[in-house]
């Protein structure tokens, strides 16, 4: 039996699924967090500790690993890490960001976009054995559309607001409620010492009240809709792409409505051909696509 092992690794958790060539799930291990932009030491650890327990649980030969690694593109890693799985397991191999790992697993190795906007925010698109991101920069450069965004837009608000001495709302009454603030003069306090993380926890108080039906809430919430839509706008202009399948992910496009539904509407509108790609499927099963590609340019290049 031959079989490739996936792994996405995260902030909190790595996972590794080994699958036999047909795509069947054969096992998953977990593991800590492997994100290299915290500690590229604990995430390599962490990493080949759940790639040597499915291959200690598997009989056969694994002839490709592949890792989608959180912060392993901004830390400049990718080669050096694929270099060190290669060496390791002695089969090729693949390291890239997670989100890569995770279009090529949604749109399961077509061409295509997939948008992911949960604390953070950002857009692949595919063409070929072209990739591109657009956003994915961070809370302070660009996060637009994502829960984070969200929150800090809602508190920009209410900031502006109470320079122009009117009331707060009843969505930033319950932010305020939430933080543990009596007046809008103490939020700064809470943003200085919040992490990015705690920030966007406080998404589902905007949330259920745009579904509510609470002015200000569906106004800030519909503003994201549109901005990961011209997000996403960004990564097609990169790309040659004749057709436009289109796969969501994260918390804010899976369950917020309004933004989903704004998202779709103002895509639609710039491109009415575009196909939507649902159904959930395992990051880790990249790693098959990643294969699969490799195996088929390979082939072509001998003709």
């Amino acid at each position: 039996m031959t079989y490739v092992i996936g792994v996405d690794a995260g902030g909190t958790k790595s996972s590794a699924c080994a699958f036999d060539l047909d795509g069947r799930l054969m096992c998953r291990h977990m593991s800590g967090a492997g994100n290299f932009s915290v500690s590229s030491a604990e995430a390599w650890d962490h990493i080949t500790d759940v790639i040597d327990r499915c291959i200690q649980e598997l009989s056969g030969i694994c002839v490709y690993v592949a890792v989608g690694a959180a912060g392993i593109r901004g830390a400049g890693l990718e080669e050096e890490v694929r270099r060190r799985l290669k060496e390791r397991y002695g089969c090729r191999a693949k390291a890239c960001d997670d989100g890569v790992m995770a279009l090529y697993a949604k749109l399961q190795g077509q061409d295509g976009l997939m948008v992911i906007a949960g604390t953070g925010s950002v857009a692949y698109g595919k063409a070929g054995n072209q990739v591109v991101s657009c956003g994915g920069w961070g809370m302070l450069l660009d996060d637009r559309g994502s829960g984070t965004a969200i929150v800090l837009d809602a508190f920009r608000s209410m900031v502006s607001g109470y320079d122009e001495g009117r009331s707060v709302t009843v969505t930033e009454a319950e932010l305020l409620k939430k933080i543990r603030c009596t007046s809008p003069k103490h939020v700064p306090r809470f943003l200085y010492q919040a992490s990015k993380r705690e920030i966007a926890a406080l998404m589902p108080v905007i949330a259920e009240n745009g579904e509510k039906g609470e002015a200000d809430a569906v106004k800030i919430l519909e503003c994201a809709g549109r901005q990961l839509a011209q997000m996403a706008m960004g990564a097609v202009k990169r790309l040659e792409l004749k057709e436009l399948p289109v796969a969501v992910s994260g918390s804010v496009l899976e369950r917020c409505g309004i933004v989903l539904d704004t998202f779709w509407e103002t895509w639609t509108e710039a491109y009415p051909g575009s196909k939507r790609i649902s159904g959930k499927e395992r990051v880790e099963k990249g790693a098959l696509w990643f294969y699969r590609e490799q195996k088929r340019d390979e082939r072509a290049n001998t003709y």
